[in-house]
């Protein structure tokens, strides 16, 4: 295998575990593990657990991506990995054995710690490793891996779950993350000492963490705003979608879930499709205008979901927004890697997180609307959450549009080349 073939699945191959133990637990194991011996509350503890679980691992991701850019030329970035990677296997242990809400959220909570200390590291590599003309497939792949892994974690944990114990899904998950970086450390450290690459952070103490300069980051900073905004919008559809389909349909939540379900298995599937094709695009393209062009069908998308009459409706708008989130998401994070200080890459990617954990956890503030717009008629509260919706990945569009980046990098004939890429800043 040549060192480019490494470099690019040993920077992506980390996030298919990542993915699965982020998406399988929250979405699968707490709702298993909460609702055991038939617990009342489980809606209100889950939502409690998660949005603090989230937060935290938001926050610490700035963190530990700056203590990887001071320490990487000594030690690289394969110890943060591997002392993520210890972390993530203890807290999925702690999980298995807790039994009481307060323990489950205390675990959940050390896992997603866990998990920012593991991500951290693991986002700066495509900054440390992958030339700029090229950091739109490499993009597009972690998008790929993304989806593989929460689509795998949904397969193969729900199948573990069926019985209601939880450990089995946990052991899978704890021998997928240890195996996946074993992988990552047989790709790239051969890569001539691939995890130490780049150059060495200058900046001053730890404490200056979550400061940006707001005129020399200026476009960072719209990128990330252009993201949480994107994000806002789809994870809102998301998160309240079993609740629309029931309202739309006329259905009781068990069979909405089930007609729902096999509308984001869709759009998850598409998503993963037009991901590897987003990342050449964006690669001879400007990535704003990719970012555009994902938001215009995005838009497209939630409009037709949110007047949908009839079920193929739904499906087409639910690819409208799969296209659309594959394009603007790809070029997005591309962006997100160029802007990046060079020498700060894993502080900077930490606190590029704030557009993804931030708007996920922002999403769910639009519950209390849906309430009370159904509480004035059948379908308003809906159509308020689809015009929201609408609204910010409108502003994402336009927050697009207003990034300004150096020209782009032809693509070379020689796609993959270790020279001169991790001194690189665009």
């Amino acid at each position: 295998m040549t060192a480019g073939a490494r470099i690019l699945f040993g920077t992506s191959l980390l996030w298919i575990a990542l993915s699965a133990v982020s998406d399988g637990v929250a979405t699968l194991v707490l709702p298993v593990r909460l609702g055991a011996d038939g617990r009342a509350g489980t809606a209100g503890a889950l939502g409690v657990i998660t949005l603090v679980g989230l937060l935290a691992g938001m926050l610490v991701q700035p963190v530990i991506g700056s203590l990887s850019d001071r320490l990487r030329p000594r030690v690289g970035r394969r110890v943060f990995l591997g002392v993520g990677v210890a972390l993530v296997v203890a807290a999925l242990a702690a999980l298995a054995v807790a039994d009481q809400p307060l323990s489950i959220g205390a675990a959940f909570l050390g896992l997603s710690v866990a998990l920012g200390v593991a991500q951290a590291p693991q986002q700066a590599l495509m900054a440390d490793l992958v030339p700029s003309a090229q950091r739109g497939r490499a993009s597009g792949l972690k998008g790929l891996a993304d989806l593989l892994g929460a689509t795998l974690a949904f397969a193969v944990l729900g199948s573990l779950l069926a019985e209601g114990d939880v450990r089995p899904a946990l052991v899978a998950l704890a021998l997928t993350i240890g195996v996946l970086f074993a992988g990552v450390i047989l790709l790239l450290g051969r890569a001539r000492g691939a995890l130490q690459a780049g150059p060495t952070a200058t900046t001053g103490s730890l404490g200056r963490t979550f400061a940006v300069d707001r005129s020399r980051d200026r476009p960072f900073l719209v990128a990330v705003g252009a993201r949480f905004a994107f994000l806002f919008g789809t994870y809102a559809v998301g998160r309240f979608f079993v609740g629309y389909v029931a309202d739309r349909r006329g259905l009781d939540v068990g069979p909405a879930a089930e007609a729902a379900g096999g509308i984001l298995a869709l759009l998850a599937l598409s998503t993963a499709v037009a991901s590897l094709p987003a990342g050449i695009l964006s690669d001879r393209y400007p990535r704003s205008t990719l970012m555009l062009v994902g938001a215009a069908f995005a838009a497209i998308g939630i409009t037709t979901l949110g007047l949908a009459a009839h079920e193929w409706e739904m499906v087409l708008g639910g690819i409208a927004m799969a296209v659309g989130s594959a394009l603007f998401g790809v070029a997005n994070w591309a962006t997100l890697v160029d802007l990046a200080p060079a020498s700060e890459a894993g502080r900077y990617l930490g606190l590029a997180n704030f557009g993804t954990a931030g708007a996920a956890a922002a999403a769910g503030l639009l519950g209390p609307l849906v309430d009370a717009g159904q509480g004035v008629a059948r379908g308003v509260g809906f159509l308020a959450l689809f015009a929201a919706a609408l609204a910010a990945t409108l502003l994402a569009g336009g927050l697009a549009a207003a990034i300004h980046r150096p020209t782009l990098p032809k693509v070379h004939s020689e796609p993959w080349s270790l020279e001169g890429s991790a001194h690189e800043r665009p």
